[in-house]
């Protein structure tokens, strides 16, 4: 649960990714996952986790330096292009999702929030409609704020 808004508000939905973000978010999760395990023996989500590395050549440089297993270790999905979603998914577990670099979250095209859900992302682009609610504000763009809300 959140509480920096005002009361204690459920998270329904983490999101690291997008195409406008650095690998080096993505270096992070991997860091703080480790970490976690470290100190926990493993990892537990209390709240979905979508993943979406910003390009492919990104995801070979994470399977290079190491980061990519420790995603893949918690991950209940991970993207396989022989077989491409034919939808977005809209239903989601209490797991880590490794979704398709690119075109992501932000304009509900493989993945969708439901309305009303509290989603805390990395991503500079959550669109009004797509991921916010229609209004002036947008809350919980920070990496710091995404992940371990999750996975504490």
């Amino acid at each position: 649960p959140i509480s920096y808004y005002g009361g204690n508000k459920k998270v329904d939905l983490g999101f690291v990714g997008s195409c406008m973000v650095h690998k080096g978010d993505l270096n992070i999760v991997a860091q703080m996952f480790r970490n976690l395990e470290k100190a926990n023996g493993k990892i537990e989500f209390n709240a979905p986790l979508v993943v979406a590395p910003p390009t492919y050549n990104i995801v070979d440089e994470l399977k290079a330096e190491g980061d990519w297993e420790i995603l893949q270790k918690y991950a209940g999905f991970e993207f396989d292009d022989t077989s491409p979603k034919t939808e977005a998914r809209k239903a989601y577990e209490n797991t880590l999702y490794l979704e398709r670099p690119g075109c992501n979250l932000c304009m509900g095209n493989q993945e969708k929030a439901e309305k009303g859900d509290t989603v805390m992302a990395t991503s500079t682009r959550l669109f009004q409609g797509r991921v916010v609610a229609d209004s002036d504000e947008k809350k919980g763009e920070s990496l710091l704020a995404s992940t371990p809300v999750v996975v504490l």
